[in-house]
Formats: structure tokens, sequence, C-alpha cells
């Protein structure tokens, strides 16, 4: 994470997983319209 070529010994744990379908893209109110990749979406929700 902090990019120095050492282990930052990070981890974490997915409790939960909900799937939406193409629908939830036009509902206002769904915060996941991009396509987020790990450190992006860690960054933005957590």
């Amino acid at each position: 994470f902090n990019q120095d070529d050492q282990p930052d010994y990070i981890s974490f744990m997915i409790k939960k997983i909900k799937i939406y379908g193409k629908e939830a893209l036009n509902n206002s109110s769904y915060r996941f319209r991009g396509k987020y990749g790990v450190e992006e979406y860690l960054e933005l929700f957590s």
C-alpha cells in the first residue's frame, strides 16, 4: 500500500456480498456506479 517494496501485513475479510442486477445502475441511490479496483474501492468506501 505504501509502495516501499516491503510487505505491509494488511489483510481484510469479506463478510457479506450482495449482487445487484443491471437495473441498479439506473437507481440514483446505488453508490457503486463505476468499476473499481481493490485499492480504489478501499479508498472510496472504507
